[in-house]
């Protein structure tokens, strides 16, 4: 890997850069078993810029086939005011306020990170379209609620 960045991203260091075998890579620093010096040069292509590789993506990780969408989500109580002071990303913006809720719109590519990020939010957040990802969340808290269904059905509960 020719290490163009260092991000830190939950608690964990990524490295990001082109290596031999794709044009750009993201490894988790903690999770590498051996780091070697090979002893070869590389040049930094100047034009690339951290900011402007991760712009539209959540976290670290860009996922080049997902597109970049338009994503409006609504907020709801306490949830309005802490996207207020901690933007889910820099392309939100509130773009509605009603009685106890406000909506945001974010432009980024919504990740396997950002749907999880969205669902921790749990009943104080939904996400108004697009319907691709409305869909996409309401399958991941579908097989959540599956997965409570089963306990009820044994003696776990």
């Amino acid at each position: 890997i020719q290490p163009y960045f260092l991000k830190l991203y939950h608690q964990r260091w990524y490295v990001i850069g082109p290596s031999d075998t794709k044009p750009v890579i993201t490894l988790a620093l903690d999770r590498m078993k051996l780091v070697k010096d090979t002893g070869m040069v590389f040049l930094m292509d100047t034009t690339v810029s951290v900011n402007e590789y991760l712009k539209d993506c959540y976290g670290v990780m860009k996922d080049e086939s997902l597109e970049v969408e338009d994503i409006l989500i609504r907020a709801y109580g306490t949830e309005v005011n802490y996207l207020r002071d901690l933007p889910l990303h820099g392309s939100q913006t509130e773009v509605m306020q009603g009685d106890g809720w406000s909506d945001f719109r974010l432009r980024l590519r919504p990740s396997w990170d950002f749907i999880g990020k969205l669902m921790e939010r749990g009943n104080r957040l939904k996400v108004m379209e697009p319907a691709s990802v409305v869909l996409k969340i309401w399958a991941k808290h579908t097989e959540s609620v599956k997965l409570y269904e089963e306990n009820e059905d044994s003696s776990e509960m």
